[in-house]
């Protein structure tokens, strides 16, 4: 996380980290960073993870949010081509996909991918290549737009059904190639 964290610096001065109840020293790796570390102090789930850093993040007053998982599998030096296609498309979700590089994706999660990413392309009206990918950039106004339970029980079902929701008011999403990362 303090790789991750670290070079997401370099491309957004506000970097906000969700600790989501963790036990592995998450918040220690971070020491010294000049992160926002939130803390939960029992596991929320992601749905709860992101809302939180959502709600921060716009009381920061920030136009766009950038969210990246914190295992090592987006390149945070990608966050700035992801906010110009952000900003040149104000009502529009950007979505690192990394199924072009479906060479690099184990064989099991690749055909995962694809089906989740026909079904939501169908309910969200418009084709996406990688529906499933964490590595986005929405425009902040769409959180305070929608109101979409981020409980646990939500869980990983959140990213979709923000995709969702975001497409019933109006919202497009495009996408913007990315490296597929799946280490050892």
């Amino acid at each position: 996380i303090r790789d991750v964290a670290a070079r997401a610096l370099r491309q957004c001065p506000l970097t906000i980290v969700v600790d989501d109840g963790s036990v592995d020293g998450t918040g220690a790796a971070l020491d010294g960073l000049p992160v926002m570390l939130l803390r939960n102090t029992t596991n929320q789930g992601k749905a709860a993870a992101l809302w939180r850093g959502a709600e921060t993040a716009l009381a920061q007053g920030v136009e766009f949010l950038v969210t990246l998982d914190g295992d090592g599998q987006h390149v945070p030096e990608d966050i700035p081509r992801l906010l110009l296609a952000a900003e040149a498309n104000p009502a529009t979700i950007v979505i690192g996909a990394r199924l072009a590089d479906h060479e690099a994706i184990p064989r099991s999660r690749y055909i995962a991918n694809r089906i989740a990413a026909f079904w939501v392309s169908w309910a969200c009206g418009q084709y996406l290549d990688d529906s499933q990918s964490g590595f986005r950039v929405y425009p902040a106004r769409l959180f305070r737009e929608l109101a979409i339970s981020h409980t646990r029980a939500r869980g990983f079902v959140f990213e979709s059904e923000i995709l969702i929701e975001a497409a019933r008011h109006g919202y497009r999403c495009i996408t913007a190639p990315i490296a597929a990362i799946y280490p050892p």
